[in-house]
């Protein structure tokens, strides 16, 4: 049993976008969404806050990084797939995180 048939029988659905998970379908749902912070392949350093893919010798590297553009986090993918599938997750929750600091920062500010 793959893990789409797991799900399907576990009543799970997965996103449209998760059934073909190529270049293409990933880039129209960042593109799509207004999704921001994140490196699509472009060859240069990591920039604060933003979550990167980037294509090596080795296979798909995933990463992301803080305020200091350190990187916190990095996964190297053979499969091209789950590396589009990690990026894709990992922008989704940056995003997520940043939208909800800029509401409470917001609230905090008084008139």
């Amino acid at each position: 049993m793959d893990r789409r048939q797991a799900n399907e029988a576990l009543g799970r659905v997965a996103e449209p976008y998760m059934s073909a998970t190529n270049r293409a379908n990933v880039r129209g749902c960042v593109g799509g969404r207004n999704l921001g912070r994140f490196n699509w392949f472009e060859d240069r350093g990591p920039r604060a806050n933003e979550v990167g893919i980037v294509a090596q010798s080795a296979g798909w590297r995933v990463y992301s990084t803080d305020e200091r553009a350190y990187e916190q986090y990095e996964e190297v993918y053979g499969d091209e797939e789950e590396a589009l599938a990690d990026f894709l997750k990992k922008v989704r929750a940056t995003n997520r995180y940043f939208a909800r600091r800029a509401e409470r920062l917001q609230g905090e500010v008084t008139p």
